[in-house]
């Protein structure tokens, strides 16, 4: 399912949005294996119930999610509920060397299908917005991640259905 090449034998260097869909759209809890970085230039839409990103190692030797288009990294779409990342790191990729976030993009839009987001462990950085939240979302944590080099961190998202506990930075 990985379309795009540029280093054949290099795997950091593929595109593997259709194949980081694909597992999404099969199954509602998705391993990344650590130490290995996906690349994707897609959106990748959650829409199964509970969906889960899962890297089983600490933030700093998990898996790599870095999003290399512009826009929406990952985006929720029906009744997800929780959108829960344990210990992978998702990362965009400036445009500008010099830029500190990849400009215009969102790491997570839960504007339409998820009641929250849970970011355990994890490690989200360098995009414009974090995470696009909705109003009426009733349970949001974050616990023991890292959040760095963004402009908006959480939008959209009510301060008393959110949790970040002592462990984030």
């Amino acid at each position: 399912l990985v379309v795009s090449k540029p280093t054949p034998a290099d795997p950091d260097t593929w595109d593997w949005s259709p194949a980081m869909q694909a597992a999404h759209d099969a199954a509602p809890v998705v391993y990344y294996p650590d130490g290995y970085e996906y690349r994707h230039s897609a959106t990748i839409a959650l829409t199964l119930f509970g969906s889960t990103i899962v890297s089983t190692s600490n933030m700093y030797s998990a898996a790599t999610l870095r999003y290399t288009g512009t826009g929406l990294a990952w985006s929720t779409i029906g009744a997800v509920n929780y959108v829960h990342v344990n210990g992978a790191h998702i990362t965009g990729a400036p445009t500008v060397i010099t830029d500190y976030y990849n400009t215009g993009s969102t790491a997570f839009d839960t504007t339409d299908g998820a009641t929250s987001i849970i970011l355990q462990n994890a490690w989200v950085s360098n995009f414009q917005t974090l995470v696009n939240g909705n109003f009426n979302s009733f349970y949001n944590r974050i616990s023991g991640s890292r959040l760095e080099q963004f402009k908006d961190g959480l939008l959209n998202i009510s301060a008393n259905n959110l949790v970040i506990d002592s462990g984030t930075r």
